[in-house]
């Protein structure tokens, strides 16, 4: 992995709003994907992110995220030349506020599976274990559009067959209130505060009670990298699971960019193929 020649210390202390990239694992393994991008193209980070499109930053987030759950690689802060605070800075800013654009809750979405029997049948229920998805939902991803084809659920799965005639696109008022984006650490902690579920002397998410509230839980791509417990240490060489200790799990169960719904009266426009 990369990481830009300033001590750790200095990149976590980097304010992004409340929630800056630089202050999650996740988040700092995707600044370390870009500076690799730029580096590897002869540019510059800002360049990289300003042309990057929604496929590739989710493909970005996903790999970031396996990261941060799955590698056992050290941060190393030798492999790019130093950069001051105000340069890092401003790829902080201009990263977040990209993936911030390919962030918002869209319609329509991509489902796989027989929609009809799940669309009839949605019953949620709390999970048996310390997975923080609800059993029961219905789920959608985010879909890329006419011209590209894919959707994130495609891009996570890796599987050149896995589209199918089953792959359907469902219509939806995006901006009900009664939809719930995660886009970071206070969404998630709020959703959960709201609707508490003690488990192992942690709290999780209540999905029937969430579900009085909110047809749809959406979690996006900025949520993936940002909806973590913060960094207990930013010492170089330090494992990248080190956290502090948080009553809240991670969002990392999700996956991708998707979206737990909840009530099927919520999708109110006619199906289509995809």
């Amino acid at each position: 992995m990369l990481l830009v020649g300033l001590s750790t210390d200095t990149i976590r202390d980097v304010t992004v709003g409340n929630e800056p990239l630089s202050g999650t694992w996740p988040g700092l393994i995707f600044l370390e994907q870009t500076l690799r991008l730029a580096a590897e193209s002869n540019t510059t980070p800002l360049a990289v992110i300003s042309t990057v499109s929604e496929k590739v930053a989710t493909l970005l987030v996903l790999d970031s995220l396996s990261s941060y759950l799955y590698s056992d690689e050290n941060i190393d802060a030798e492999l790019l030349p130093a950069l001051n605070v105000v340069e890092l800075l401003a790829i902080e800013v201009a990263v977040t506020k990209r993936l911030a654009e390919f962030s918002i809750f869209k319609s329509p979405q991509v489902h796989y599976g027989k929609i009809f029997e799940v669309i009839n049948n949605i019953n949620i229920a709390n999970p048996l274990d310390a997975s923080v998805l609800p059993v029961g939902a219905l789920w959608t991803a985010v879909h890329f559009g006419k011209d590209s084809g894919d959707d994130s659920w495609y891009l996570y799965q890796g599987v050149g067959g896995l589209k199918s005639k089953n792959r359907t696109l469902l219509h939806f008022n995006a901006h009900s209130g009664r939809n719930y984006t995660v886009d970071g650490w206070h969404d998630w902690v709020r959703l959960i505060d709201e609707h508490p579920r003690l488990w192992e002397s942690k709290l999780y998410p209540d999905w029937p009670a969430i579900a009085v509230d909110y047809d749809v839980v959406f979690v996006s791509m900025l949520g993936l990298l940002l909806a973590h417990p913060p960094m207990l240490t930013s010492a170089p060489g330090s494992d990248r699971r080190a956290v502090g200790y948080s009553l809240y799990p991670g969002v990392s169960d999700f996956s991708t960019p998707s979206a737990a719904w909840m009530r099927s009266s919520a999708i109110s426009v006619a199906v289509s193929s995809a």
